[in-house]
């Protein structure tokens, strides 16, 4: 760590040097700059969210506005009582850092991936599948732990509604064969409660069981 009394004492011109008033003063406004190095030094190490735990890692909950116990409600909502671990609550807070700071482009999202997936990650775009982002990454060994990309809640109901959007379309076509799996997965995004799936599904979700007729209504 920087000796701050010495720097100072090194940056005084000549003629105040080896004088004890001002040695006594730099001294004092050292051993300051000493505790306000240790500060930020603890508060980077110990609220990081990659590295904060315990009553740290509640403290950057209070800062991101998600506690341990709203994150364990969206962990598992069907519990009475569910009080996640460090690492557990530290993927929400990680997901609700991305909530809070991003506007949703492309760019964005692939920033906000990448705080969960330290591997190179890109994107790509297809005409005939508008609003569809497709990620690719290099080739993976079962230590990379793909699962982690998958882990934040809003990718798990983003997936679960891509699954209800097919069951529609086949119940569209006439296959009920979907209908059961069409329930279940319903039930299974409101059981999540996620304020942005609930929005999908009360504001677009409708449209996928119209014609296109009533659909220019």
């Amino acid at each position: 760590m920087a000796d701050y009394t010495e720097q100072l004492r090194q940056d005084l011109v000549e003629q105040f040097k080896e004088k004890p008033v001002i040695d006594a003063l730099i001294s004092a406004i050292g051993e300051q700059l000493t505790d306000l190095h240790w500060f930020f030094t603890a508060l980077q190490d110990e609220r990081g969210i990659l590295t904060a735990i315990g009553k740290q890692l509640d403290g950057v909950g209070d800062i991101v506005c998600l506690s341990r116990v709203e994150a364990g409600a969206l962990a598992c909502v069907t519990e009475p009582v569910y009080v996640l671990d460090d690492e557990q609550y530290r993927n929400y807070l990680i997901f609700k850092i991305w909530k809070n700071t991003n506007n949703c482009t492309y760019p964005e999202l692939i920033k906000a991936f990448r705080m969960f997936w330290d591997k190179p990650l890109y994107y790509s775009e297809n005409p005939e599948y508008p609003a569809v982002m497709f990620l690719e990454t290099g080739l993976l060994a079962p230590e990379d732990h793909a699962e982690n990309l998958l882990s934040a809640p809003i990718i798990k109901a983003a997936d679960k509604l891509s699954a209800l959007i097919k069951c529609q379309e086949e119940k569209n076509s006439g296959n009920r064969e979907f209908d059961r799996a069409m329930e279940t997965t319903l039930a299974s995004l409101r059981e999540m409660a996620l304020p942005e799936a609930d929005a999908f599904l009360e504001e677009f979700f409708p449209a996928y069981s119209l014609t296109l007729d009533d659909q220019a209504l």
